[in-house]
């Protein structure tokens, strides 16, 4: 083979290459150039919080599980649909009528009625006040038994629109969804 010869200045660097060490300057340059190329390493804060974050919802599930067992926190028992019929108040300038003979209480069957049931017949009924109430329980029932907030809010409107202003007050009977429909409903008038 053949060798290419190298040119003059590059053989004499390689026959003597200096022996000096290069200045400080230049190695911090070198350094900033150099260091821009490497990946920094990855901060394992993040890992450490996310780490807290879970733990503290493992804990709060494991404290809310044994006092819940341990009889500490006792849900709240719902509300009887049969007492939440609304009798309004007689107007002043008519006599009161004489009570009616109790009415017998609802049976299971009539607790488990179907509150698009209820819906419709108050929408055929004549009577504003029947109207009312019928709204009312079809309502509650979308509300307390199925969790359909949808229905139990176009119910509860219904029933507003057709009720009377004393019924306006706010019942304590009444649940978070009707007094906030009843105190918009003051609002706008």
């Amino acid at each position: 083979m053949s060798e290419i010869p190298l040119p003059e200045s590059l053989e004499n660097f390689l026959q003597a290459p200096p022996s000096l060490p290069p200045e400080a300057d230049m190695q911090d340059l070198l350094l900033k150039q150099t260091s821009t190329f490497l990946h920094k390493p990855r901060s394992r804060l993040r890992w450490v919080v996310c780490l807290g974050v879970a733990a503290s919802i493992i804990l709060t599930m494991v404290t809310a599980y044994f006092a819940i067992r341990s009889g500490l926190v006792v849900p709240r028992p719902k509300k009887d649909l049969a007492d939440r019929v609304v009798t309004p108040p007689p107007p002043k300038d008519e006599p009161k009528p004489q009570p009616a003979p109790e009415e017998p209480r609802p049976s299971a069957a009539a607790a488990t009625i179907n509150p698009l049931d209820l819906e419709w017949t108050a929408f055929d009924e004549g009577n504003d006040q029947k109207r009312v109430s019928l709204y009312f329980q079809a309502g509650d029932l979308y509300l307390e038994k199925q969790n359909d907030y949808e229905s139990a809010l176009r119910c509860y409107s219904q029933a507003l629109t057709y009720c009377e202003a004393h019924e306006l007050a706010f019942n304590p009977n009444d649940n978070w969804l009707v007094m906030a429909l009843k105190r918009d409903h003051r609002k706008e008038k």
